[in-house]
């Protein structure tokens, strides 16, 4: 009988396309996506995302420090009945000007959040460098699941919504005088 090559192991850890390295920052260990223009694709990392319970509101945290000039892409994958992996149109992002990069006082960590609702126990999440002149960098990804509902943004009373709150949850535009403005309920 012929002998059949043994399958390589199952990888585990994140996927990419070789245009990463981890680094030192004062804020400790990151990882560093090199700029675009030094290959002829985008530079990404791919992390599997670990889910007990689709279906239910979850926050993709993603922590990067606030002296960095950046555009960093973020998006949500899920495999589909094939398996392939597809995008469930959720993107978002860091955009970080040099400006403000460059502020007083010594570097912080900055919290990016994302809700999602995943479809699979397998979802990824998709890190990308959207400039082609300098790198992006972040450090942990963390996931927070467990309600059924999500919690409140705002405790109770809270008027950060200003003028705008209506007393049922509404917003409406006080300019009208009315809230004509998307209430599709009978």
């Amino acid at each position: 009988l012929p002998k059949i090559p043994s399958l390589p192991p199952l990888r585990k850890g994140p996927l990419g396309n070789g245009n990463m390295k981890v680094v030192k920052h004062p804020l400790g260990q990151l990882v560093r996506l090199n700029p675009n223009r030094q290959s002829p694709d985008v530079s990404w990392q791919a992390y599997s995302l670990p889910i007990d319970q689709p279906g239910r509101p979850h926050v993709l945290e993603v922590d990067y420090p606030s002296d960095v000039a950046q555009t960093l892409g973020i998006s949500i994958l899920e495999p589909n009945a094939a398996g392939a992996l597809m995008p469930v149109g959720l993107d978002s992002g860091v955009d970080r000007a040099e400006e403000v990069a460059g502020g007083d006082g010594p570097p912080r960590w900055v919290r990016h959040r994302l809700i999602f609702w995943p479809r699979t126990n397998t979802p990824m999440v998709l890190i990308t460098n959207r400039r082609d002149d300098s790198p992006a960098v972040y450090g942990k990804i963390r996931v927070l699941a467990g309600w059924v509902h999500l919690p409140r943004a705002f405790p109770a009373g809270d008027d950060r919504l200003g003028d705008n709150r209506l007393g049922d949850n509404r917003l409406g535009d006080n300019r009208l005088g009315d809230n004509r403005l998307g209430d599709n309920r009978p």
